[in-house]
């Protein structure tokens, strides 16, 4: 959307066209109402004025500015060259000559603005390049100036002198050739950058494709186009140019600040723009340096009042915003707040969480105790029993028997409840402990183990009880054990005790006097 100035400089360039095109057409039917040269040249005067005035207001890159504002000024000496013309007298046929060669000057750097303006824009080009089409250009016009002395962009059949009537050479072609790949190049470049926006070409089109039918229409001599009517070249080309400017500013094709003020000053943020060099293009309400905007390029640049600076880099300057965090701020004091909150309840669930596994813990401990009193009944029984008989040494002795294994059979239901593996020393030291005991009782006992291994630990538990009941059957008659502990595939115990103690469940043989019990895992 174009601001209301925009569109009345627009509108009133329109005017200037239609009044011009309106005085050539009176002028075709010979009503000399009026002198036609001079009311055309301040109608495109007063157009190119305004173009100047927009193009100094509208548009953001600078370099592009000065380029599109010295195409204004050759776009006026064009029109006073062409005014000069047709006022001189016609006795002055070399002066005369020498003003009609310099519209090429203006024609050629009228051409090079357009294509240096378009590359400039969509950075396809250097400076440095830029310049030897600017000399190219400078060449050209200098080749049509000393057209007199060579004759190869105009020729004369009938003499210097006879001016009006000319042919064109080659020199002219050449020059109308290098026009059009200047033109060619930069449609090509607006059509290639602005391929996503197909439908903003056409307007900038439209003015390619008018200067192309009014070249084509005048070399040709088409008298009878109505735009050789209505419009001389040097109107035209007032026309196209400065049609192709606004099209390119108006689609955006060229960057415009153009109703950019109205927006800003309607928008609820703070916004400025601020130039390459530190100069303030558009101000915000809240006072802003350059210095700041500086800062807030690498981070948001906190200010008073709950304020916060934003900055980023654009083409030719710097923009920043100005936003009010306060609402953010007070969300980030109530986000913290419910954090602390959440943390606390956190702390809480940890601790029942920890208090719950406690319970778990000491509930499965409790159940694991009360498994081992089960299994260990029969022994505290036994030790029960014992302390009821008068033979108290004997009794003691046996009880102390029975107290290593329920001690040891414990610890090693402890350990299997959290191991599924154990070391065969840890058996050994469960069966030496055990046997150390029974020989204070007077039982001659010794035990043989291979090198240590893992073992499961439910097969060591079984092959410790299978060693009790044995340890238990022999007990009354103060029996001798040899214990062989071997591991194959699993763990396999052999006990050879004396014929003379009772026969315990396990599998066993009996030979000359000696009991010879198998247990295996």
């Amino acid at each position: 959307m174009q601001s209301v100035r925009s569109r009345t400089i627009i509108l009133s360039m329109c005017v200037c066209v239609s009044f011009s095109a309106l005085m050539r057409l009176l002028s075709y039917f010979h009503l000399h109402l009026f002198n036609v040269t001079h009311l055309t040249f301040l109608c495109y005067l007063t157009m190119v004025m305004l173009y100047i005035y927009d193009v100094t207001r509208r548009l953001i890159h600078k370099q592009v500015k000065t380029v599109l504002i010295v195409s204004g000024l050759m776009l006026f000496l064009w029109l006073c060259l062409r005014t000069i013309k047709y006022q001189l007298d016609p006795r002055y046929p070399t002066v005369i000559r020498y003003l009609w060669y310099a519209y090429y000057f203006c024609d050629l750097g009228i051409v090079t603005a357009i294509f240096s303006s378009i590359l400039l824009v969509y950075r396809k080009a250097s400076k440095d390049h830029l310049l030897i089409f600017g000399g190219l250009s400078l060449l050209g016009s200098l080749f049509v100036f000393t057209n007199d002395a060579h004759r190869l962009v105009f020729a004369f059949p009938n003499g210097l002198t006879h001016y009006e009537t000319y042919t064109y050479a080659i020199g002219y072609y050449g020059i109308m050739a290098y026009i059009a790949l200047l033109l060619v190049i930069s449609l090509i470049v607006i059509v290639k950058e602005e391929r996503m926006h197909a439908h903003k070409i056409l307007y900038p089109l439209a003015f390619f494709l008018l200067g192309v039918f009014y070249c084509v229409s005048y070399v040709f001599n088409f008298k009878s186009n109505i735009f050789l009517i209505l419009f001389k070249p040097t109107e035209m080309a007032c026309l196209i140019f400065i049609g192709l400017m606004e099209a390119l500013l108006m689609t955006h094709l060229f960057p415009a600040n153009d109703h950019y003020q109205t927006l800003i000053h309607l928008s609820s943020l703070q916004i400025g723009i601020f130039d390459e060099k530190g100069n303030a293009y558009v101000k915000s309400a809240i006072p802003i340096t350059f210095k700041e905007v500086q800062q807030a390029l690498k981070a948001p640049l906190s200010l008073e009042h709950h304020l916060c600076l934003h900055a980023m880099s654009i083409r030719s300057g710097y923009a920043y915003f100005i936003e009010d965090v306060s609402t953010i701020e007070k969300q980030k004091e109530e986000l913290m707040s419910l954090k602390e909150s959440l943390d606390m309840k956190n702390a809480l669930l940890k601790e029942d969480n920890r208090i719950a596994l406690a319970h778990e813990k000491v509930k499965q401990q409790t159940m694991i105790y009360e498994r081992i009193q089960d299994l260990t009944k029969s022994q505290r029984m036994k030790i029960e029993h014992l302390f009821t008989l008068e033979d108290f040494d004997t009794s003691i002795k046996q009880v102390a028997i029975l107290g290593a294994y329920i001690k040891r059979f414990s610890d090693l239901y402890l350990q299997a409840s959290t191991q599924e593996f154990m070391s065969s020393t840890t058996l050994s030291l469960c069966l030496r402990e055990s046997l150390n005991v029974m020989k204070t009782y007077g039982m001659i006992t010794d035990l043989s183990m291979t090198t240590e291994k893992m073992i499961s630990s439910q097969s060591l538990i079984a092959c410790y009880e299978a060693f009790e009941e044995i340890v238990e059957a022999a007990l009354p008659h103060q029996a001798s054990l040899l214990i062989y502990i071997s591991y194959e595939d699993h763990l396999i115990m052999d006990v050879e005790v004396s014929k003379s103690a009772r026969v315990a469940s396990i599998a066993h043989e009996s030979e000359e006097g000696v009991l010879y019990y198998h247990w295996e895992g």
